[in-house]
């Protein structure tokens, strides 16, 4: 977010690596899944008719994968779903600036008195309960028209997802943050309604066995991991309600306890000032803090990249790094951005979250994790997001494109 979403403040350094601008990392087989395309109404239903109709819309290719930009096309949207998009995403990522040009409005030239009822109303807006609404929002109108405007799509290679949903839970580690990840975002309802986890017949949470008495399914029960001062900004801040946490390592053990899959965005803050429309850079070299809380609970990660987030809004800033050394030391993003119509609307670009297969985590203790093993989980991260990035890059439209981890 603009008061970034997922964080993950761990540490930033500089350029580690490159890739060739082109097309590599062969698989056996590719798939995509145009969330955007799947029927209105598709996410009211129960699992396993969900699924089945899922599972009928996947795209599928042998080991010669699609052809070059064969997913970048856009989605059809109606001129009433992009407007409501368009206005929704207006207030709640202008909020910020616009809270702050009437309280500067006020203190000069209103009375006192308007002065400490703005203050009051601001308050209220930063600390009201929210709702707990995730699901009604993930089964929304709204919610749909969303991903027909960033034309969502969900990417994957081989049995990627075939492993994921054999997890009982998982961390996804995704990546860059951009302005905003909108992807990441998106993929808090899309995995709360199209994902899945395979239990066994006795298993007394299952929803319904599915036809010819094959394999039992029930919803995934996921949440993302936001800074903790996105829950406190106005306006901004009901992007949690979509299904959110606080990003601290203890809300994020606690959700797992709970049995929550849990989305954070890796680069946090450091990622909003590596933005960058030539090439794809991740601050995330030495962003270790992940893989060792993954070794104390034992939970596998699976790296996600997201195709788009870098996309959707421009951002200004300082070239000295002293609006980022500020945003660090405030745990608040301080920059400029503008998007459509030079407003803090997002532009309609294509939005894909990339899965890669998962890593599996031998939980140790505390006092037993060395730095070999953090530095062997991190690698595998690093090189399983590289590896889906190359897959992906050319059918989704970016194959000229390369990733740089910083």
């Amino acid at each position: 977010f603009l008061i970034t979403f997922p964080a993950w403040e761990i540490c930033s350094d500089r350029v580690w690596g490159e890739v060739e601008r082109t097309c590599g990392m062969a698989a056996s087989s590719y798939h995509v899944l145009d969330i955007f395309a799947l029927p209105d109404g598709t996410a009211k239903l129960d699992v396993m008719e969900r699924r089945k109709i899922v599972e009928g819309m996947v795209k599928s290719a042998g080991p010669e994968g699609f052809k070059e930009g064969a997913n970048a096309h856009t989605s059809t949207i109606s001129f009433v779903e992009e407007a409501a998009v368009c206005f929704v995403f207006f207030w709640m990522m202008g909020g910020p600036f616009i809270v702050l040009f009437l309280l500067l409005y006020t203190a000069i030239f209103s009375p006192i008195t308007h002065l400490l009822a703005l203050i009051a109303l601001v308050a209220f807006l930063s600390t009201h309960p929210l709702p707990d609404c995730g699901a009604a929002i993930a089964k929304s109108w709204f919610a749909q028209a969303t991903y027909k405007y960033f034309s969502y799509r969900f990417v994957w290679s081989d049995d990627a997802v075939d492993q994921i949903e054999s997890l009982p839970l998982y961390i996804g580690a995704g990546a860059p943050h951009g302005v905003m990840p909108f992807s990441n975002i998106l993929s808090i309802s899309a995995i709360n309604s199209y994902g899945y986890h395979k239990v066994s017949p006795t298993n007394g949470h299952a929803q319904k066995q599915a036809e010819g008495g094959g394999s039992l399914y029930e919803g995934r029960k996921f949440r993302g991991a936001a800074a903790s001062a996105l829950f406190r900004t106005p306006l901004l801040r009901y992007f949690t309600a979509t299904g959110c946490i606080d990003v601290s390592a203890k809300e994020i053990t606690k959700a797992v306890g709970k049995g929550f899959s849990i989305g954070i965005v890796v680069d946090g803050i450091a990622g909003i000032f590596r933005n960058n429309h030539d090439d794809e850079v991740v601050a995330i070299k030495d962003r270790k803090g992940l893989a060792k809380l993954a070794l104390r609970t034992g939970t596998p990660l699976v790296a996600a990249y997201s195709v788009g987030n870098t996309e959707v809004f421009r951002a200004g800033f300082d070239p000295w790094g002293g609006m980022e050394w500020l945003s660090r030391k405030l745990q608040a993003s301080l920059f400029f951005l503008w998007g459509r119509w030079y407003l803090p609307v997002p532009m309609r670009r294509n939005v894909a979250l990339l899965f890669g297969k998962p890593i599996m985590v031998k939980k140790k203790a505390p006092e037993d994790i060395t730095q070999a093993d953090v530095d062997e989980i991190h690698a595998k991260l690093l090189a399983s997001m590289r590896e889906i990035f190359d897959q992906h890059k050319c059918h989704l439209g970016i194959g000229h494109k390369k990733l740089v981890f910083e």
